[in-house]
């Protein structure tokens, strides 16, 4: 049973790999979007992980904050699935960016006429304003 387990999980390891692979030469193609849905799974996984990583890390802040002593023996573990969904979070949105080897350009190259590009100059601002405070 056990080396049934581990033939299944190299199986669909291989399938997620085709499946990178698939993503990261052809981008958006496969994904066929359309005028009515333009945006797609992953940007809905962006928003189901940042939810689940705001519920934990809240979840674990009644503990450490507030000092909620029942809910201690789970809080390190709601810790550990936070930072874990927040980074698949980024991985879903690095999905989404369709060349995924290009995300360094709203950093380096800015086009102000995206709303991305404004949004990541706002983040900086409020970030370095925050730390010299």
């Amino acid at each position: 049973m056990r080396a049934l387990g581990w033939i299944l999980y190299l199986v669909l390891a291989a399938v997620g790999l085709a499946g990178f692979f698939l993503r990261l030469t052809t981008g958006h193609h496969l994904a066929a979007y359309g005028s009515y849905v333009p945006w797609g799974l992953w940007v809905a996984a962006y928003i189901y992980f940042i939810g689940l990583s705001a519920g934990a890390f809240l979840l674990s802040a009644l503990v450490y904050v507030f000092g909620v002593r029942k809910l201690e023996p789970i809080a390190p573990l709601a810790l550990v699935v936070a930072l874990a969904s927040l980074l698949m979070a980024l991985v879903t949105i690095w999905f989404d960016l369709g060349h995924m080897e290009r995300f360094y350009y709203v950093y380096l190259r800015p086009n102000f006429r995206s709303m991305r590009s404004c949004q990541e100059l706002c983040v900086r601002v409020c970030v370095r304003g925050a730390y010299r405070s």
